[in-house]
Parts: C-alpha cells; structure tokens; sequence
C-alpha cells in the first residue's frame, strides 16, 4: 500500500510508501514535497553542474563500495 503525493516540481503524482509520515505540520508537507520532487526526478534538472557531478560520483561510489572517500570537484564557469 502506498500514499500519493503531487510532485511540487512538474505536478506528477508519485507514490510514496505507506511507512511515509502523514502530512499533519508544514515541515512535514515541505519533507513529502522533497520526496516527491527526488521520486519523480524533476528536481535533477535545477541542479547546477557541481551539484550534478557530487550526485553522480556518490551513485559511483556507492556502486564501487568506495563511498568513505571524499572527492574533490572543480566547479565550472
């Protein structure tokens, strides 16, 4: 069973699973708003370069099992 939240971002409805905390305060509803926007994705696409690459190279650490090792980006002009 899972809830429904529409996604700030671009207004798709994203399921949430039914452990999601119910909406019942403003910091509540802005936390399923976050989750809705990183569920659908949309939220990648405001994201600056550096951002993006900090992103990625945490999926590629996880995936290589080297996530302790912090690494350094140069950020773009």
């Amino acid at each position: 069973m899972c809830h429904t939240w529409k996604c700030p971002g671009c207004g798709a409805l994203v399921g949430l699973p039914a452990a999601a905390p119910a909406p019942v305060d403003e910091p509540t509803e802005k936390r399923l708003d976050q989750l809705a926007q990183a569920s659908c994705g949309c939220w990648v696409d405001v994201l600056s370069e550096l951002r993006m690459a900090k992103l990625l190279d945490a999926i590629v650490c996880v995936d290589d099992g080297f996530a302790d090792f912090p690494r350094m980006f140069a950020g773009r002009s």
